[in-house]
């Protein structure tokens, strides 16, 4: 199912521009998944969940993310995706 969210993102971005780059959690364990850069120097961390709990290296790196003024959250499941796009193609 996560799979399938992140597809979804990926392919709703392109069209509004952006690219949804995938983070490599091989450089930083707990990592967000997905950067999003979309035109006006917007920058979103994403995090996709399914079902799965959010682990402690996850939350550490959302913190700080935020910490620093980006715009970092978790999504879980289609519902917040849908949410997530409608807010930044109305941006």
């Amino acid at each position: 199912m996560e799979a399938n969210i992140e597809k979804h993102l990926t392919k709703s971005v392109k069209a509004i521009g952006g690219k949804a780059i995938k983070l490599n959690p091989h450089w930083n364990i707990g990592i967000p998944d997905r950067m999003i850069i979309l035109p006006k120097s917007r920058i979103y961390f994403i995090e996709l969940k399914d079902r799965s709990k959010v682990s402690k290296a996850q939350k550490i790196w959302i913190s700080w993310l935020i910490n620093c003024g980006f715009d970092a959250r978790i999504i879980r499941g289609k519902d917040e995706l849908k949410i997530f796009l409608k807010e930044i193609e109305n941006e």
